[in-house]
């Protein structure tokens, strides 16, 4: 089964349980679908780093003295690429733990993340060159502090832990370095450092959510703290 089937079955299955569930007074789900900056992938794409200079950039004027001999050729296909990073869809799925108590203003939350790059790979010896698409879809699961927590508004943050499946896609082996080395080993994470949820009127379910975080689901600089990335979506209580 592709990616894309996959990411749709569940968002297929995650919007059909508020309606086979009876409203509560006291709602403790909460559906979110959202549109996000992508992940960390994009901050180790040397193209996309760049800013994508619309043409391809070859080091064939002598060897460099930072990269031994026998390098070089691995150095000059990473060059030889051009990479277009798509926006990240992703959906969240939150349940409260408790109403009162210790446990009250915590959540478990799971998170299913979609990931496209389109990725073209330019042979200098044959001329030719090839397209693919990257794509990756990632499962996590974490907790959420709600910090503020009104009947209608919700300020909170949250971290996430999980895996991802990826294709074959010369993109996740050539163009990404921090994606080749040692990935399989790695655990993907993903923090908020803020997020909003907004109901959109007092006897609505559906409302607006913002974030604002880092990690593999969205990103936006190395500096991290300064310049988050940025996911915006809708959700719905149940």
């Amino acid at each position: 089964m592709s990616l894309l089937k996959r990411l749709l079955i569940f968002i297929l299955f995650a919007a059909l349980i508020p309606v086979g569930m009876k409203a509560q007074e006291n709602k403790k789900f909460e559906i979110n679908i959202g549109i996000s900056t992508p992940g960390l992938y994009a901050l180790t794409d040397k193209d996309a780093a760049t800013g994508g200079n619309e043409r391809y950039d070859f080091y064939v004027d002598g060897p460099l003295p930072h990269y031994p001999e026998e390098k070089q050729l691995v150095y000059f296909d990473l060059e030889s690429y051009r990479s277009t990073l798509y926006p990240s869809i992703s959906v969240e799925l939150s349940y409260k733990l408790a109403e009162t108590g210790f446990f009250k203003r915590l959540s478990l939350v799971g998170m299913l993340g979609y990931h496209m790059v389109g990725f073209e790979n330019f042979n200098p010896v044959t001329r030719q060159s090839r397209k693919e698409t990257a794509l990756r879809l990632d499962y996590l699961m974490g907790a959420r502090l709600r910090i503020i927590d009104r009947s209608h508004f919700c300020m909170y943050s949250q971290a996430f832990l999980g895996k991802d499946f990826r294709n074959d896609c010369e993109y996740w082996t050539i163009a990404n370095e921090f994606m080749r080395e040692g990935h399989e080993e790695r655990v993907d994470y993903q923090v908020t450092f803020l997020g909003f949820q907004v109901d959109l009127g007092k006897e609505s379910n559906l409302g607006l959510v913002t974030e604002f975080g880092y990690g593999y689901e969205y990103s936006l600089s190395q500096l991290f703290v300064f310049i988050p990335g940025i996911r915006a979506g809708v959700s719905y209580k149940f």
